[in-house]
């Protein structure tokens, strides 16, 4: 062991830890207050997780302010599985659609364009069209229907609403609700979603089969579903799985101690920590002095960044006194008391300091991103941490003097056993290891490369694609219907709003507009992902009324029809041509001419196209932003596809984009801040550097692995690369300024490594086991994205604990060789100076 360090003021006595251990609690009472305003704010929802400026969240406020009636739609998918051709079920699912569209609860809420659409309505028109009679075969009809140029269209949209297996059967049939969510009204919208749901359970007058079986087994598919169905699995599991996380917790920590009152003060100093960060949260957010956003899915890290560290800090203190009890068995009593934990506490405050400080800056650094929430993470998480430090410093410390004090009054036995004892044989693995690393530390690094460059393959090759039954129960009916619906559909479907802001007075713009509609309408230039029906948009307007169809109250007007003609003409059309025939339009149908046109006279103009995607696929939706860019002929920057999944395949590429330069950001500010410290202390900068390589390895190596699970770098997992940081220059810290330590006092590399490993790398070794086995415990969610979670946690923390045992050593051994062959360089340099002054005298 390290030799003792000296008292050179005065030890630690009951009266100040009183004192410290008061003031925590005051600090814990102002924080807990503010906890009440915690949830104030409104949340931007998803689009909080786009940058600043996102050409996406502009978009989506100039829909919300000029198309309020066409920009929120949202998708009820109606899915019935069985003979969906048959007659009875085609009648029964429209008389379903309808009832469902009429219900008092739901019906305020259908969007005003198109908000009933179903393969049964489709196919009774298709039959109509055709002339064919009741009981002709479904699939004939279908096939005549594809075969004729008039109705090919319209039967290739009931074709992608109807589901078919592998043989081309038909297996189920959907139809869509289209609802509208105004400004105010997520509430109202959302349940009139789980009512539809409510509704088609009771909904009694589907036909059956002779058995009383119904012939279709219908239900619906929505966000507000889904949504709920996730948050029942959660409310039923959450206690039972952090009861479980803290029961590992416990039991590891007592493994490791072996006294109860060490697990209970840590746990409490864990408490604290939580509750200052949300104070922090409380205090800086919406309902106090606004500096922090609204409440964020990103706060879940917290927690699970503070457990790592602060169960590291306490064990690393812990550790500390228990080094010192041992080292100075020449003192008694409270005086023996009162001198470790002073020398523990000395010794700790530059390493677990300068780990606090360099972990905190790792997460202030976020402040430099473009993503509100990511800067708000950054705040909390630092301020988390430098709270966990004075909190296991001061709390934890001051409680465990005064309980030993009191024990030392009573003449009982204090705990000194070495935390490295606790697991039978870790003394002898890291005694084995730090031989291996330190014999022969250039082949060690060698294997780590070859580890490193597999794991960097499997990391370039990674996936950022994403499920939505990742956020779903397994075995829910929400589950069940998106695998229904990607096996034989697809992938589920959604209205995809596209903003196109130009000057509509020109007939370019026109002229271009018509090209993306009839690109849209055509299965040849359609672009993969868009289902077959026609887009809604100012063109099917226009062509409302220019194209005659003979049926009673048909929108058609031929004067504005042969006007319509022009367009069709190479010959350039003048601005005010271009104006008066929009007008014209405008005074024909004006109600839905404002539902797809914002006219400004004095300024660029916007128009919406809808159009039906099918999602689900990660790949498929980012080709279709490009091919629909690519469909414009005009500048690029005046069309924006906005809808559900584009939404979430942006925040995810952002995220990804934020995540990487995040990195990039915080390994250098903690390289700096590490080779300033270790150049003016030290006068060795290096060592910062080598400090942090370890924590680069563990990213790769984690991705790669991620790659080998087939686990993909979503929203959640990219919030690991935080993690990783955090927690591992957490741990190098420790083990590098602790070997410094030991190097002073011990003559040899491999004595100063294993004296490293006994001491900082047990208590590394017990912090790193008790947060892993505690998060792995998240593999039992019923929830696949919260099982990722914990694992890619657990991977992450272990890959931490491996790359600073084992990676770190060999790094530390060169350079100390390095440096003890300079020394012998510059005395055998000395020496021949010397010697030669001599000769010459």
């Amino acid at each position: 062991m390290a030799a003792s360090t000296e008292i050179t003021s005065e030890p630690l006595n009951r009266k100040a830890a009183w004192w410290k251990i008061l003031a925590i609690l005051a600090v814990t009472i102002f924080m807990f207050a503010g906890l009440a305003t915690l949830d104030s704010g409104d949340s931007d929802g998803n689009t909080a997780f786009l940058p600043d400026g996102s050409e996406l969240v502009e978009a989506q406020k100039t829909l919300a302010i000029k198309f309020p009636t066409g920009s929120g739609l949202i998708s009820v998918q109606v899915i019935g599985r069985g003979d969906a051709l048959q007659p009875q079920s085609i009648e029964g699912f429209t008389t379903l659609m309808q009832a469902l569209a009429n219900d008092p609860e739901i019906n305020p809420y259908l969007a005003d364009m198109n908000p009933i659409v179903s393969y049964s309505s489709i196919y009774m028109s298709l039959a109509n069209k055709l002339g064919v009679p009741s009981d002709a075969d479904p699939e004939t009809v279908i096939q005549t229907a594809l075969s004729d140029a008039e109705t090919v269209e319209t039967a290739q949209t009931l074709e992608s609403l109807l589901a078919r297996d592998a043989t081309g059967a038909v297996v189920g049939g959907i139809g869509i609700l289209t609802l509208n969510e105004l400004p105010g009204q997520e509430s109202e919208v959302e349940n009139a979603q789980l009512r539809a749901e409510e509704f088609t359970e009771d909904y009694e007058n589907l036909p059956t089969t002779e058995s009383g079986q119904p012939v279709l087994d219908v239900r619906t598919l929505s966000s507000a579903k889904q949504a709920k169905e996730s948050s029942d699995a959660q409310a039923s599991s959450t206690f039972l799985l952090l009861g479980l996380a803290l029961l590992v917790i416990m039991v590891l920590l007592a493994i490791f101690y072996r006294t109860f009152s060490d697990v209970l003060i840590s746990l409490t100093g864990l408490a604290l920590t939580i509750v200052w960060a949300f104070g922090f949260q409380s205090w800086l957010g919406p309902g106090g002095l606004g500096w922090l956003g609204a409440n964020s899915p990103l706060v879940i890290m917290v927690p699970v960044i503070l457990i790592g560290l602060c169960v590291d800090y306490a064990l690393q203190v812990s550790g500390r006194y228990r080094d010192t009890l041992r080292a100075h068995q020449e003192l008694q009593g409270l005086s023996k008391v009162r001198t470790a934990m002073t020398i523990a506490l000395r010794s700790s405050y530059v390493p677990l300091g300068l780990a606090s400080a360099t972990t905190a800056l790792s997460f202030f650094t976020n402040i430099t991103s473009d993503i509100g929430p990511n800067r708000d993470f950054g705040v909390m998480a630092g301020l988390g941490v430098l709270s966990g430090l004075a909190i296991m410093l001061m709390f934890a410390s001051s409680a465990r003097f005064l309980l030993d004090s009191r024990r030392a009054k009573a003449d009982k036995k204090i705990a000194a056993r070495p935390l490295a004892d606790s697991i039978p044989g870790l003394d002898g693995l890291f005694r084995f290891t730090a031989r291996l690393t330190v014999q022969r530390p250039v082949a060690v690094l060698g294997s780590i490369f070859v580890i490193t460059v597999v794991a960097f393959w499997g990391a370039s090759n990674i996936s950022t694609t994403f499920s939505s039954t990742e956020f779903s129960p397994e075995g829910a009916e929400t589950t069940e219907d998106i695998e229904f619906l990607d096996e034989f559909v697809g992938g589920q479907t959604e209205t995809l709003v596209i903003l196109i802001e130009t000057e509509l007075s020109d007939d370019r713009s026109v002229r271009n507009l018509l090209d993306l509609h009839n690109d849209l309408s055509d299965p040849v230039s359609r672009p993969e992902g868009l289902t077959a029906e026609a887009p809604v948009s100012l063109i099917s307007l226009v062509e409302d009324w220019t194209t005659p169809s003979g049926e009673p109250g048909d929108n058609y007007d031929p004067q504005f029809a042969q006007n319509f003609q022009d367009f069709e003409t190479p010959l350039i059309i003048e601005p005010e041509t271009v104006e008066q025939f929009f007008a014209t339009l405008e005074n024909l149908d004006p109600e839905g001419f404002n539902q797809l046109v914002s006219n400004n006279p004095n300024g660029i103009d916007h128009t919406i196209l809808q159009v039906q995607a099918i999602t689900g696929d990660t790949d498929r939706t980012r080709a279709l932003t490009e091919s629909l860019e690519d469909l414009w002929y005009g500048d690029p920057d005046e069309i924006t596809a906005v809808a559900g999944e584009v939404l979430s395949v942006e925040i995810l590429d952002e995220m990804v984009d934020s995540q990487t330069i995040s990195i990039i950001i915080t390994l250098f500010a903690a390289t700096l801040l590490l080779v300033l410290f270790f150049g003016f202390t030290e006068f060795r900068p290096m060592l910062g550097v080598l400090t942090v390589i370890p924590v680069g390895l563990v990213l790769i190596w984690v991705l790669g692995t991620m790659t080998l699970l087939g686990i993909s770098y979503n929203l959640i997992t990219a919030l690991i690369t935080a993690l990783t940081i955090g927690i591992g220059v957490d741990y190098t810290i420790h083990f590098t300024h602790r070997f410094l330590e030991e190097s002073e006092h011990r003559e040899g590399i491999l004595e100063a490594i294993t004296a490293t490993k006994l001491t900082t790398g047990g208590a590394l070794t017990g912090s790193a086991l008790t947060t892993v086995l505690g998060f792995l415990v998240l593999i039992l969610s019923p929830i696949s994205a919260m099982g990722q979670f914990g694992i890619v946690t657990g991977i992450t923390i272990f890959y931490s604990l491996v790359s600073t045992m084992v990676v770190l050593p060999p790094f530390l051994t060169l350079w100390a060789l390095y440096h003890r062959w300079r020394a012998t360089q510059n005395e055998a340099l000395v020496s021949e100076s010397i010697s030669a002054a001599k000769t010459h005298y």
